[in-house]
């Protein structure tokens, strides 16, 4: 324990399964300044009566095994079974408010683990029957050597403290064992940090946000070469980022939204006092008083709860969606992101190696076939690539009017790119600022030239269904590109497919990416192909192909 007077607004706890203590102490003393911990639960010291370990500017505070053997103390052993009646005598002995942190050895999928044991569902009723809070990391601690074995969260904390106190927790790195810390940071104040995946909120200026927008951006700008268009989308990228910026208000909401009523904390007064004047009388009249109060305020609170359930449950209704969202979240269960193992079968412990494994991965699908080298073939297209362009009617320019016709036509949820501009951002733009987007679209469709920032995309990789999850192969990547960029894509397309259709080049089998060409569409053609040869009396034959992994190689 430290008086750290750096977190005095804060208590930054530390919680670690050390498997051996001695052999980690330097290792563990700089974990502990880097990371200016207040208070350290370390489990599985293998210390004795005889052992002997200090750490600068920290009181110890130890608990050996009882046969005073290199043993963990706070520990639960697998083998042991814990009931809940005992779980709710060891917590009903620690007070008012507590935080009980270590290796408990309860599995259960409440709080993120991949299966339940009976440990963990004695604990599970002992925590709801006492109101008490879990507090897990998001990711595994416990990283067995052995190959057969999976990751899962076994270091967790049990608390019960204010609801006015917000909580930070999160895996650490260091120090390392088969145990990876988890680190709990408790604080009276929410977080003041913006929200770095959003540009706005709800209570975003948009008159602010559309000034500052037509302050910063300039209409006489040349864009007559490929380096003047991605310099005008990183200026014009940049404005719209600081104009969001400068024109939301960061939301600190209350960690206790609902007050509390007048007569309920007035119960609660007169409960803390009668308990106080029981611990100093000990007089079997105060205790009774104490217990009378205590049945009184479970009531009200119970009464207020049912109450506050019932209007809500009344308050659902099938046209606003409310009774649909109410059933989706009381069967949405809780989903946690399953380890990975990299080329050499090593556990990823990181986002790093995560994004690793899944870059080796991709890297070996994304390669073209090994017969399509092609040297007549090659040349052939890098003469008609790098070849003048032949003599066509120039296409006709973009609009204002269509430029912002098909903004509107994205939908408000679509998910942002690498810039993170939304649809809503996207259609809260000054008229300014359309028109010079529109200039810049006008001058990618005549050089010919995509801007790169454009073309940056935002890798999500989604489990396959009944795949194992810590393979690479077993997840589904999608690409999220920039909102302009989709947007110059639709722009294009309109221009292409009206040639395109004029010309007659795609031929009349083809459904697949054709509007007003659905697969049911062509479930039909084939039905009449198959119907009209046997009232014909001929052969249908058909050829199905299931190409695994068609898209990887295009």
């Amino acid at each position: 324990m430290l008086n750290n007077t750096f977190t005095s607004q804060s208590l930054a706890i530390l919680l670690w399964n050390a498997n051996g203590l001695a052999n980690h102490r330097n290792e563990l003393i700089t974990s502990l300044n880097e990371k200016r911990i207040d208070i350290a639960f370390i489990s599985e010291t293998h210390f004795t009566s005889n052992s002997k370990c200090s750490f600068p500017g920290y009181n110890t505070f130890s608990s050996c095994h009882p046969d005073n053997t290199a043993h963990g103390a706070a520990y639960c052993p697998p083998k042991h079974k814990i009931t809940p009646s005992q779980f709710d005598s060891f917590f009903n002995s620690l007070g008012r408010y507590f935080i009980v942190g270590g290796d408990l050895n309860a599995k259960n999928q409440t709080w993120g683990c991949h299966s339940t044991n009976p440990k963990g569902h004695s604990l599970f009723q002992s925590i709801t029957s006492n109101h008490l809070t879990i507090l897990n990391p998001p990711n595994p601690t416990y990283w067995p050597t052995s190959s057969r074995k999976r990751p899962d969260i076994l270091d967790i904390f049990v608390t019960k403290i204010s609801s006015n106190l917000n909580h930070l927790i999160k895996n650490l790195l260091d120090p390392s064992s088969d145990h990876t810390p988890v680190f709990l940071s408790l604080d009276g104040h929410p977080s003041s940090k913006p929200n770095k995946t959003c540009l706005t909120n709800s209570s975003t200026n948009w008159i602010k946000f559309r000034e500052i927008i037509n302050s910063k951006i300039n209409l006489n700008i040349s864009l007559k070469t490929p380096n003047e268009v991605e310099d005008a989308v990183q200026n014009f990228t940049e404005s719209i980022q600081s104009a969001a910026w400068n024109s939301t208000t960061i939301q600190n909401y209350p960690a206790n939204s609902l007050a509390t009523p007048t007569h309920v904390r007035e119960l609660i007064t007169q409960k803390r006092r009668a308990r106080a004047r029981w611990q100093r009388t000990r007089l079997p009249s105060d205790k009774n008083l104490l217990n009378n109060l205590a049945s009184s305020l479970k009531r009200m609170l119970s009464k207020i709860r049912n109450e506050s359930f019932n209007n809500w449950f009344s308050s659902l209704t099938t046209e606003g969606g409310s009774l649909w969202r109410a059933t989706r979240s009381c069967l949405k269960q809780k989903t946690t992101q399953a380890p990975l193992k990299n080329s050499n079968s090593n556990w990823c412990k990181i986002d790093k190696e995560q994004a690793d494994a899944f870059c080796s991965h991709l890297s070996k699908i994304f390669q073209p076939h090994n017969d399509i080298n092609n040297t007549l073939l090659d040349t052939n297209i890098e003469n008609s690539l790098f070849s003048p362009l032949p003599l066509y009617l120039a296409p006709k320019p973009f609009s204002p009017n269509e430029v912002q016709y098909y903004i509107k036509s994205f939908p408000l949820k679509k998910s942002p790119g690498l810039d993170l501009i939304t649809t809503e951002i996207a259609q809260q733009l000054p008229k300014k600022a359309i028109i010079h987007l529109t200039h810049i679209l006008n001058s990618i469709l005549r050089l010919s030239y995509m801007p790169l920032q454009w073309k940056v995309s935002v890798i999500i990789l989604f489990p396959k269904p009944g795949k194992p999850p810590d393979v690479p192969s077993s997840y589904r990547p999608i690409s999220l590109l920039p909102l302009f960029s989709k947007l110059c894509e639709k722009l294009i397309i309109k221009r292409i497919s009206q040639f395109v259709n004029d010309k007659n080049i795609i031929p009349h089998t083809q459904f697949g990416f054709r509007k007003k060409h659905s697969t049911i569409h062509q479930i039909h053609r084939l039905t009449d192909a198959i119907a009209y040869s046997f009232e014909n009396k001929l052969y249908c034959s058909a050829v199905l192909l299931d190409v695994a992994q068609a898209f990887d190689k295009v």
